[in-house]
Order: structure tokens, then C-alpha cells, then sequence
């Protein structure tokens, strides 16, 4: 395969926008129905935040192998004070879910020791929201079960039963059953758009593309058949998307070959073409493929044997030093080295022309996830505005691929506002923003911990 072909396998043609738009809206329906479908649509029982909300509230920000602890002070419609703890690392082979759990406990524990907020004898339990950024079937504000790991993570035990029980089951296991009260179950995506609409009331829609991706909304409980025990007092309610599991996105013959080597090949096909995990992966899955062809380096010596360790870092991370790299390419060339376990001799065979090809191989494929992305917003955009006609919408983007890919955040707001005018939405009719949004999951599952307060 020439090098320049496989680069235009992952262009995206404004003439596909059309019907992926449409097969987005009727799997959304389908979803909504409760009908089989790849989007879930979960309701998650929460609605936005009215801005009055007050107190300080705890979240737990469980999305991945680093997962932070925060402490919220909510204040006359601002958040005036928030502590976050991030270096606290899991384990995602963990064996066992109940210690997959006791791990989390624990640094629940010296968290609360660290900034001495464990409340005293007598007083009452600390809020706490917990965003859980895997699959969930939630049956109420404060309760949901794992349908299906993703990230890689292997716990058993979980998937099936209620990810809050076990939490709250490993907070008595060290003495905090009595400090903390778990309130609200959310997904990072409604974290997000929660924390976002806490001061930016015009907010529509939270989006993650980070490790993993995926979005929320907020839409009218009318619209939503399989929601037969809605939420008392509630017009609207927060619609968890999982648009990670989109299966509709053309895929390259290097995809396919990248999902038989994950976990349930046959799930979350569109994070696994978008997302800072596996954009990487896939990185990996051409470079090694390209190599083998003979198209890619071609001056290695036959049977050179360059196979890249599984458990190397090709990540988005990785991408983005590629991209900054610069003739004669010193960064690619020992990154390369490193995970091939090749010595520095073997640096006389890597072509300066083809490290340069890699350059435009993470561009072409961060590229595509960020068009990808702007079609999916568009998308439930043009559903939101066909509802409910409005002069703007904000779309909130929390996520390390999304803050930190060069040119990310410029080439998905661009796509949003050419899907949207091919959709029949034009600029002048509704003006659709999409803004970084810091701390968003974490900082917004003590928001939704405080909304869920309110309504007790």
C-alpha cells in the first residue's frame, strides 16, 4: 500500500455528512425507544444545575487508570472554593472487582486525612457525587449497574451489579460509611455538561475526548418511550449518549485489523477510531503493518524483526510529540527505537522521508477523530434545535485529546458549523460554541451531588 494512499483512507468527505447525520438521529430514536441501537441513551436521572445550588460536596472522578478526588464549595451561583487530588493511580488488570473498589477506599481515606475534611462525630455525612466513565444502566440518581467494561479494565464482579453498592460496601469496609453518603451516580459527559451549565446556563451538550469519549444532552422526558419511572417534577433529564459504541463511522481496513485486537472487537468502534487510548494503538497496528509490507523503511535489513512491545506508550500523547518533531526528526526516531527494543545503531535505517510520513500519519488520524467528533455534535445539535429552536448553544469538551492535540479543538468547531449548515442550521440562525471545559467530570459530579441534595 502506498504511503500516500493509506493517508486519504482517513480523510472525511463533507458528502458522507448527510447520511451519517441521519443514521446518527435514527439510532438516538432507537435508543430513546428503548429499540435496539449502538447509542445506549441512558437517562441519568439528573437535570442541569439552576446555578443555586450551595454547600460543599465530594466527587469521585473514576475514568481510567488515574482518577481524581474533589472537593467542591458552591456558592451564590459560583464555585468559590474546589480541591482536587489527581495522582491516584489504579491498576486496570486488577483480578477482582471488590479490590478494584478497597484501592479507590483508600485513597478516598487519605484524601479526606490529607485536607482534614472528614467530618467529626455527630456531624452530617459529606455529599458525595461519583462519576463512574464506563458503560451504565442507571435505574435512578443513585444507582446503576456496569454493563461492560471498557479502557481495557478486566474486574470481575462488576459488570451486572451496582457500581454505587460496591463503592459504598468498600467505604464501610475502612470506617467511612458514616462520613460520606453517595448521592448521585454520573458519566463524565454529564459531569461535564453539570459543571458547565453551573455558570453557563446556555450549555447543551457535554463531551469527552480524552482516554475514552463519549457525550451527553439534556432532552425533554416526553421524547424519551423507555423511561417509564421519570424522575418526579422533572420536565427534562440528562441523556447519557455511550457514542463511544457508534458503529457507523467508516472504517479503515487498519481499524478492523486494530478492533480484533481488543477487548470485545465487536464494541465501541467509535472510540476506539477517536479516543487518546487507542488512536495510538492504531498508530502501531500501521507502522508495523507498513514496515512488513516493505513500504515503510524499506532500507531495514530483512527478518530485522521489528515488533513493537504491546506494552509500549503509543498513545495520543506520543502523536503530539510527533507533531511538534522536526527534521531531522529526533524525537520519532528514539521514540521508535525505545519501543521496538532496537539499539542506536539501527537509527542509520530509518528514512528521514518516512519519520516525516509519520508526522502526517498522526495528523491524518487526530485529524479524522476531530471531524469525527464535530459530525457527532452536529448531530444531536441539529436535533436539539429542531425541537426547540434557540439563538446559541455552548457544547462543553472536557478530555486530554481535545485540550492538548494541536489544532484539535479549531478543526472540530469547524466541522460542527459545516455539518450544521449542511444539516439546514446556519450560524446566523443558531451560533453553537464549543468550549474547553477544565475539570469538568469531577468538578461536575459534586454539582449533580448537589442538585441531587436539593431534591431530596
Amino acid at each position: 500500500m502506498a504511503l500516500q494512499a493509506l493517508l486519504s483512507k482517513f480523510e472525511v468527505h463533507p458528502s458522507t455528512f448527510q447520511g451519517i447525520i441521519e443514521d446518527i438521529h435514527r439510532q438516538m430514536e432507537d435508543g430513546l425507544a428503548g429499540r435496539p441501537s449502538s447509542l445506549k441513551m441512558i437517562p441519568s436521572y439528573a437535570d442541569a444545575a439552576t446555578g443555586r445550588e450551595e454547600g460543599k460536596f465530594l466527587a469521585l472522578d473514576f475514568g481510567g487508570t488515574n482518577f481524581r478526588i474533589v472537593m467542591v464549595h458552591l456558592h451564590d451561583g459560583k464555585i468559590v472554593d474546589k480541591i482536587i487530588s489527581s495522582n491516584n493511580r489504579l491498576n486496570e488488570k486488577t483480578p477482582l472487582g471488590a479490590d478494584l473498589f478497597r484501592q479507590v477506599a483508600a485513597h478516598i481515606v487519605k484524601f479526606l486525612d490529607d485536607h482534614h475534611l472528614k467530618p467529626a462525630a455527630g456531624e452530617p455525612a459529606l455529599p458525595l457525587g461519583f462519576t463512574f466513565s464506563f458503560p451504565v444502566n442507571q435505574t435512578s440518581i443513585s444507582s446503576g449497574t456496569l454493563i461492560y467494561w471498557t479502557k481495557e479494565f478486566i474486574a470481575s464482579g462488576v459488570e451486572g451489579n451496582d457500581v454505587v453498592a460496591l463503592l459504598r460496601t468498600a467505604l464501610h469496609e475502612v470506617g467511612l460509611d458514616q462520613s460520606i453518603n453517595v448521592v448521585a451516580l454520573v458519566n463524565d459527559t454529564v459531569g461535564t455538561m453539570a459543571a458547565h451549565s453551573f455558570e453557563h446556563p446556555e450549555t447543551a451538550m457535554g463531551v469527552i475526548m480524552g482516554t475514552g469519549t463519549n457525550a451527553c444532552y439534556r432532552e425533554s422526558i416526553s421524547q424519551i418511550p423507555k423511561l417509564h419511572n421519570p424522575p418526579a417534577g422533572k420536565s427534562h433529564t440528562i441523556i447519557n449518549m455511550e457514542w463511544g459504541n457508534y458503529d457507523h463511522m467508516p472504517a479503515t481496513e487498519m481499524d478492523e485489523l486494530l478492533f480484533t485486537h481488543t477487548g470485545q472487537p465487536a464494541l465501541m468502534r467509535f472510540e476506539k477510531m477517536t479516543s487518546g487510548r487507542y488512536m495510538g494503538l492504531l498508530m502501531r497496528e500501521v507502522i508495523t503493518k507498513c514496515i512488513a509490507d516493505g513500504v515503510l523503511f524499506p532500507a531495514l535489513p530483512q527478518g530485522a524483526g521489528w515488533v513493537f512491545d504491546p506494552e509500549s506508550r503509543f498513545d495520543a500523547m506520543w502523536m503530539d510529540r510527533i507533531l511538534t518533531d522536526r527534521a531531522p526528526y529526533p524525537v520519532t526516531r528514539g521514540y521508535l527505537l525505545q519501543c521496538a527494543g532496537r539499539p542506536a545503531d539501527d537509527n542509520v535505517f530509518l528514512d528521514a522521508n518516512h519519520l516525516e510520513f509519520l508526522l502526517y500519519l498522526s495528523r491524518a488520524i487526530l485529524s479524522r477523530s476531530a471531524r469525527f467528533a464535530g459530525l457527532m455534535v452536529a448531530a444531536v445539535v441539529a436535533r436539539l434545535y429542531r425541537q426547540a429552536p434557540t439563538r446559541a448553544m455552548v457544547v462543553a469538551v472536557d478530555g486530554s485529546v481535545f485540550h492538548k492535540s494541536p489544532g484539535y479543538d479549531t478543526l472540530m468547531q469547524e466541522t460542527v458549523t459545516q455539518a450544521l449548515v449542511l444539516a439546514g442550521v446556519t450560524p446566523e440562525a443558531c451560533h453553537v460554541a464549543v468550549q474547553h471545559a477544565a475539570d469538568g467530570s469531577g468538578v461536575g459530579a459534586a454539582v449533580i451531588a448537589a442538585t441531587a441534595v436539593a431534591h431530596q
